[in-house]
């Protein structure tokens, strides 16, 4: 999350991408990715994790890490960041 507010051009492509998922647009396959990706070695937290599937599905070679959080932590961590970056931008 903190890459996208260091690089707003980014945070365009993962809208594209984001509508496209939502709103029945195109399907976003490797090229797609590539395009969005493909100067990246790793992605992680928000907004990548909601297409865990699509990337798996892109790059079966990937290696794949995925951590359990109990739900209340996740949730906590979350809010606690939100008002961190609220308070970054007033």
């Amino acid at each position: 999350m903190a890459n996208a507010m260091n690089n707003p051009k980014d945070n365009e492509l993962w809208l594209d991408a984001i509508n496209a998922k939502t709103q029945g647009g195109k399907h976003f396959g490797r090229e797609q990715w590539d395009q969005r990706l493909g100067h990246c070695q790793a992605v992680t937290d928000f907004p990548a994790a909601l297409f865990a599937h699509e990337l798996i599905s892109a790059y079966p070679e990937a290696k794949v890490i995925l951590s359990n959080r109990d739900v209340d932590q996740y949730e906590n961590a979350g809010i606690h960041e939100r008002k961190s970056l609220t308070f970054a931008f007033r």
